[in-house]
């Protein structure tokens, strides 16, 4: 089963410009902001190595009188080592996120009440827009500076249901549609009656939802948290998320997925405010925690075996999770890597919410080209300093050495897949098959799909821990069940080198025991489509299987052709032995590759074997207008010489103009060897083609 979750010489993978920019907000010690800094008041360092700034620019949203600094002072003149940066002024854009998933009906009101109340003093200049999590993410309210609307959202987002949620937002989608054509101890959880076997019973029941919880919980908001991300990142400027959360746990498995929306916001220029909406809390989650833990201490000093499995989880491995439940602490880090401040223990957000407000007023941009120009992935701490006293700067943690003109975000298993390509020498622990092709869409547009087939065979699997219920059944194993993880990533780059695409996945393979050997006999099905332009490009692709670290990479080309037509055009000839049956899949109108109830599997090795496949079949697709009656014609050559042609009618396009064909040919009359096959469409008046070389062997 597999589960979606990425020796010649070569040189070192170098991704788009290798220019860093930092947002830089600089406050005196009672917090408000300082807005005369001169370029030479900044130093940068990266690593601890100092860098040379190349530009530092102020960025502002409201005009106005700048707030004193010092009682009864205006802003002290700018020292003489230069004038102060000039401010260039940009809308300010906030968004609000309020997770429901975390937050009990009184944190709800404690976030409606400091929602309305940060909305109530919104600037001309300031747009917000309102998001809300629950069982997924909800987009109730586009960017507006309605004060009206906005309020009405927010008492929407803090005490609605999931469906009151679906509802707006369905009706938000659609305007945006036709405007522009996102532990308690055991003897705690029963009666005085019950026996300890009862309790143990109930806790463990307890525990295991606790941890199915968590999982859940925090999957659905790393999402959320990243598409929020994502869809901000092509506006310009530094961003605001003002996230009202009270946290949470986060599970062992999904810790690196967080990296990756620290990662993104970095990136994206998103700064993080987190407003803990437990407000003033009487007990923190470490002192519940360490209560835990002193219990399992007890248990542990009476001779219980820590390593026995009860509902899902050790005492070992219950420990572990103790350790990451403290939600506070994540929403403090999410704060402070991306620059931003973490609000908690308070009841009172007046003051606090006044500071998230000065921060979105002003901030400086410094950008710098980096010494270490080996952008091996590795993450990369950045600190700000000003020469000025009593000044404090907040500023992101750093960044993953990784530039790319694509704003998709650096996810955390992306990471050692681009220490592979940086790699001098690339490596090839094991062989894989390879492809890229191109379909014509009824916008114009061409869309470009990547394809890898990875033998499930090079995965490494591991024993999966076994889920005993309790002490007296752990010698009545379950059946075995072996995990693997096998990460693939493809980038696409233009004729300069250049990455215009980034396409990834992480699989996780699971099977049980009798059924591995048939699953590492199968392929890992990599299938990535993105638009592109015409032109020339090559796809590197990286594999990577993640417990031993193996690794191989392959490269391919791609030439997008510019068309002879507006209103004719073929895609890329694809060669296929078949495809599998949908059986009760939904189907995606989006993949080029689905042909009726059949989705088609390119023969990426451009091979036929007379004795196994006897026939030969190429898949390709038209793109006519919707009335047009299309011929076809195939023409197979051999060193340039043709040998045989074939024409023949085509189908009737189908309502956006597409016509799907298959052509089938026998081996039989082909000797050994290596050919061409070039596929000409008319439809009376305009003419396209598309050629392709294969090889048959006996």
């Amino acid at each position: 089963m597999q589960e979606p979750k990425e020796a010649q010489k070569e040189e070192p993978v170098t991704i788009g410009a290798t220019e860093v920019v930092v947002d830089v907000i600089v406050v005196d010690k009672k917090n408000w902001l300082v807005v005369d800094l001169a370029p030479t008041d900044f130093e940068i360092f990266e690593e601890g190595v100092k860098q040379t700034i190349k530009s530092v620019r102020l960025e502002r949203s409201v005009e106005g009188e700048p707030k004193p600094t010092k009682e009864g002072q205006l802003a002290e003149p700018p020292p003489a080592g230069g004038a102060p940066v000039a401010a260039r002024r940009l809308p300010n854009l906030i968004v609000l996120v309020f997770d429901n998933l975390s937050m009990s009906k009184q944190s709800q009101v404690f976030a409606r009440r400091a929602g309305r109340d940060y909305v109530e003093s919104l600037a001309a200049n300031d747009r917000v827009a309102v998001f809300g999590i629950d069982t997924r993410l909800f987009l109730v309210q586009p960017f507006t500076n309605d004060k009206k609307a906005l309020e009405k959202v927010i008492d929407q987002a803090t005490s609605g249901t999931s469906q009151q949620f679906a509802s707006s937002a369905a009706a938000v989608e659609r305007l945006l549609q036709s405007s522009s054509e996102g532990g308690p101890a055991a003897a705690q959880l029963a009666g005085a009656e019950a026996s300890t076997e009862m309790n143990a019973i109930l806790l463990n029941t307890l525990r295991a939802f606790e941890r199915f919880e968590r999982e859940i919980q925090a999957r659905a908001t790393i999402l959320s948290l990243l598409s929020i991300i994502r869809g901000q990142q092509l506006l310009p400027g530094r961003k605001t998320v003002i996230f009202f959360s009270e946290g949470f746990a986060l599970p062992a498995d999904l810790s690196l997925q967080f990296r990756s929306v620290i990662s993104a916001a970095n990136r994206s220029h998103v700064a993080f405010y987190t407003i803990d909406a437990g407000g003033l809390r009487l007990e923190s989650e470490g002192e519940r925690a360490s209560q835990e833990l002193n219990v399992m201490a007890g248990a542990r000093a009476r001779g219980a075996d820590p390593t026995v499995v009860t509902g899902g989880e050790s005492m070992l491995g219950r420990a572990e999770s103790l350790g990451r439940m403290n939600r506070e602490s994540v929403l403090t880090e999410l704060a402070e890597s991306t620059g931003g401040l973490a609000i908690r223990n308070t009841n009172d957000l007046r003051s606090a919410l006044s500071r998230i407000d000065e921060d979105t007023r002003g901030y400086y941009i410094l950008t710098y080209a980096p010494t270490n120009q080996n952008f091996d992935g590795r993450f990369r701490t950045i600190e700000v300093k000003v020469n000025r006293p009593d000044l404090k700067v907040r500023a992101r943690s750093g960044y993953d050495a990784l530039l790319t003109s694509d704003a998709a975000p650096v996810y955390a298993f992306e990471r050692p897949l681009f220490e592979v390509l940086a790699t001098p020498l690339a490596p090839h622990d094991f062989a894989f098959n390879v492809g890229a092709m191109h379909f014509p869409t009824a916008s114009q547009a061409v869309n470009v799909s990547v394809v890898a087939q990875i033998p499930a065979g090079i995965v490494n699997f591991v024993e999966a821990q076994a889920a005993a219920t309790d002490k007296k059944k752990k010698d009545q194993e379950e059946k075995k069940v072996y995990v693997g993880e096998l990460g693939i990533m493809a980038l696409v780059k233009d004729k300069h080198g250049m990455v215009v695409r980034k396409l990834s996945q992480n699989y996780r393979l699971t099977s049980v025991a009798d059924k591995l050997n048939d699953l590492k006999r199968s392929n890992v099905i990599f299938d990535r489509t993105a638009p592109l332009t015409p032109g020339a490009y090559q796809v590197d692709f990286v594999a990577r299987d993640a417990k031993s670290g193996q690794a191989s990479v392959a490269r391919t080309s791609l030439t997008v052709p510019a068309p002879q037509s507006t209103v004719l055009r073929i895609s890329s000839i694809v060669p296929t032995t078949g495809g599998d049956t949908l059986r009760g899949q939904a189907r995606d109108e989006n993949n080029p590759f689905v042909y009726g109830n059949i989705v088609m599997m390119p023969n990426l090795t451009g091979k036929f074997s007379k004795l196994a496949d006897q026939k030969m079949m190429l898949y390709f697709t038209v793109q006519a207008t919707p009335s047009a009656s299309v011929q076809a014609k195939a023409e197979f050559l051999q060193n340039g010489q043709v040998l045989a042609r074939a024409p023949g009618a085509l189908p009737a396009p189908d309502q956006t103009g597409r016509i799907q064909f298959i052509a089938e040919f026998p081996l039989a009359p082909f000797p050994e060897g290596t050919y061409d096959v070039r596929i000409t469409v008319e439809d009376g008046t305009n003419r396209a083609s598309e050629q392709m070389s294969f090889t048959v062997v006996n």
